[in-house]
């Protein structure tokens, strides 16, 4: 094949947009074309190889017209934290369903084929069989269930932690979310495959990768997806490329099959009266009813007889082995009907709860129908239960272990999950006030869990604080996924003898860029940590304490420190209150926490005497305006300093101040930029960022 026929294969991506939501349906061709073209130079050789074979193969058919149909052994590798993305067997059936219906021209939707393209629609006589035995040997029903977080933003690194022999299994990776090509936070990416010439050079990333909520059309999908994704992507494992491949090239369309009518782009929704090229003999319409377009999943319905042509060469070039009669009975295909044992399962999320509350379990074990199953809960009541789903409770605070044995008649197995319940009293040992300055030199303090989230734990860092010399830190930077969760869960407090709890807290905090938007939010719990209510939230801008800053940001002094108030006299008198701060990433910076203390609001230094603090007009260019209350007799200083923090202009200082107050600066010698407004009130200092234009 010459050069520009390779050229004349490489496509323009499609991406539908979907509201405030971009869909990419698939990215076969950004990884292959780009990415594997890039980094092996022996890329497109294989792909010349492999259009050179089939060219040969197509022009000089086999005489047998009696094809068999090639059964093809599945293995669904399920990657999942527990979550939704842990789809039931069920749903896989239902996929598996779909795929021999679409492959075997079964479909009901075949009646929705155009009577232009009747004649050409094919059963591609391919059939798929979830395997029986895995690699070992051992009794399977063909779905392997692996906990990981490479579920999250998935690419071929979620193929190396589950994996069976590529030349003998179709590997399907289900995954919750895939990694786009895009670059854009707000595009998901529905699948992708890896073409059948590459299996020799790249054997332990050869299959397809599903995102979860795309498998199927039950559970977490839905009839409206019609389960084609999967459909789609197994036919770039087998060797197809899109219809639209090569838009209107007139050499044997770019995708080399002539009964598939050129595209000039991908084709969304079901546009029937589209037609994109007019160079073809005759002239057809766009092919949109074809698996291997970007239509509507419920708008697909067909492979045509050129496609299963390229599907049949490749199968028997690329994978004959897979579909050899000693394989199929290798992988338990077509032997007589087996009964695997069960393995146990259940999630490994931490449950909580207070001694008067209950705790949920659920039984996930999967490989085999279960005849007899056995919990064990330490401490708990029931302390043994055979229900699927039981509830149970524990009358003592403690830590305690919880053990699920499952089995049937052809064998079992357990599994223990140590520490996995948390029980709290229904009174909290420790009243308030209390502080937490993180100087005490053991981290994280005792009764703290600095471990949870999605993102990773805040961190002790030393040598930056707020007045100290030790902090906290929710490391953010240009690589941090947006969405990405910091979280620490404080020790639940007895709040009866304040009569107007608050929590007072202090951050510092730079945008990466203007339009950075993290975030810091506050929940409260009252049953040991089993529901949360969320209390406060700052973003972006109103937690700022810096000027924007490109690179990592690090607070200097305490200038670039503010303090925070929570109100939290919804929890007056409750005996049990646990707090929950969370960071929140979305295209930031580090954000630094110190000096939490939980108290009474009367008590509370300094800021609990400053109120309603207005700065205005902002942006200015003239006069600026600062008006606030204190309450008490305090000592006050109020200046303006520039990005780089020198100061600018002395407003007051070192008075004493009472009641409502009014300030104004004269901002029209400055230059235009941004600027910020201190406030040191007794021992608070405070800054709002101000805009000065001319």
């Amino acid at each position: 094949m010459k050069k520009p026929l390779i050229l004349g294969l490489l496509m323009s991506f499609g991406v539908l947009q979907a509201g405030a939501q971009s869909v990419q349906p698939c990215i076969t061709d950004e990884l292959y074309f780009h990415e594997h073209f890039a980094e092996d130079e022996k890329a497109v050789a294989r792909l010349e190889n492999a259009l050179a074979g089939f060219e040969q193969y197509r022009q000089n058919p086999p005489l047998n017209k009696n094809n068999p149909i090639y059964q093809i052994p599945v293995v669904f590798h399920v990657i999942h934290q527990y979550g939704d993305e842990n789809i039931s067997k069920d749903q896989i059936l239902d996929q598996l369903r779909i795929l021999n219906e679409d492959f075997g021209r079964m479909n009901a939707d075949t009646v929705n084929t155009r009577p232009i393209f009747a004649s050409v629609a094919a059963d591609a006589q391919i059939e798929f069989v979830l395997a029986t035995k895995d690699p070992q040997g051992n009794c399977t029903e063909g779905i392997n269930r692996v906990y990981s977080s490479l579920t999250n933003e998935a690419r071929d690194n979620v193929k190396a932690i589950s994996y069976w022999p590529s030349d003998k299994y179709l590997n399907i990776w289900v995954v919750r979310t895939i990694q786009n090509s895009s670059g854009d936070d707000g595009t998901i990416t529905l699948g992708y495959a890896q073409f059948p010439w590459d299996r020799n050079s790249r054997p332990t990333t050869d299959g397809i990768v599903l995102r979860s909520d795309y498998v199927g059309t039950i559970g977490t999908s839905s009839t409206s997806k019609a389960g084609r994704v999967a459909t789609h992507e197994i036919g770039h494992w087998l060797g197809l490329f899109h219809t639209f491949q090569g838009g209107c090239s007139n050499v044997s369309w770019g995708e080399k099959i002539s009964d598939t009518p050129p595209a000039a782009n991908p084709n969304f929704g079901c546009n029937t009266s589209i037609n994109s090229c007019s160079n073809d003999v005759p002239d057809l319409p766009d092919q949109i009813e074809n698996y291997m377009d970007y239509s509507n999943g419920n708008c697909q319905n067909m492979f045509t007889l050129g496609q299963k042509q390229q599907m049949h060469f490749m199968i028997q070039t690329y994978r004959s082995v897979m579909v050899s009669a000693n394989n199929l009975t290798a992988v338990g295909i077509g032997g007589s009907t087996t009964t695997c044992k069960p393995v146990a399962d259940f999630s490994n999320a931490g449950k909580t709860a207070c001694t008067d509350g209950q705790v949920e379990f659920v039984d996930l074990s999967y490989n085999a129908n279960i005849t007899t199953r056995t919990w064990t809960f330490t401490g708990g009541t029931p302390a043994t239960s055979t229900d699927a789903n039981p509830s149970v409770s524990y009358t003592q605070p403690g830590i305690y272990e919880v053990k699920l044995e499952v089995s049937n008649a052809n064998g079992g197995s357990s599994i223990t999950r140590q520490n996995l319940v948390v029980v709290g009293p229904l009174v909290s040992q420790t009243s308030i006030p209390v502080q937490e300055g993180f100087e005490g030199g053991t981290f994280p303090p005792t009764g703290w869990k600095v471990d949870g989230g999605t993102a990773g734990a805040w961190q002790e860092v030393q040598g930056v604080g707020s007045n100290s010399n030790t902090c906290l830190r929710a490391s953010i930077d240009a690589g941090t996924e947006d969405g990405a969760v910091y979280e620490m869960i404080l020790p639940s407090y007895d709040f009866l003898a304040v009569s107007d709890p608050r929590l007072t807290f202090d951050l510092a905090y730079a945008k990466r860029e203007s339009t950075s938007a993290d975030r810091i939010r506050v929940y409260a719990s009252i049953d040991c940590g089993q529901s949360w209510v969320l209390v406060y939230q700052r973003a972006g801008s109103q937690m700022e304490s810096s000027a924007v800053q490109a690179g990592f940001f690090t607070p200097q002094d305490q200038n670039q420190w503010r303090s925070f108030q929570v109100l939290l006299t919804n929890y007056r008198g409750k005996r049990n209150v646990q707090l929950k701060i969370e960071a929140i990433s979305n295209s930031g910076n580090n954000i630094y926490i110190d000096n939490i203390d939980i108290g009474s609001l009367s008590s509370a230094p300094s800021l609990s005497k400053v109120y309603n603090l207005d700065v205005y007009p902002n942006p200015t260019s003239q006069q600026l305006n600062l008006d606030f209350e204190v309450e008490g007799t305090q000592d006050a200083s109020i200046w303006i300093s520039d990005v780089q923090g020198k100061k600018c202009l002395d407003i007051v200082s070192d008075v004493q101040l009472n009641g409502q107050q009014h300030f104004t600066a004269d901002m029209a010698q400055q230059a235009a930029g941004v600027y910020f407004v201190h406030m040191k009130v007794g021992d608070l200092i405070t800054c709002r960022k101000v805009v000065v234009t001319h």
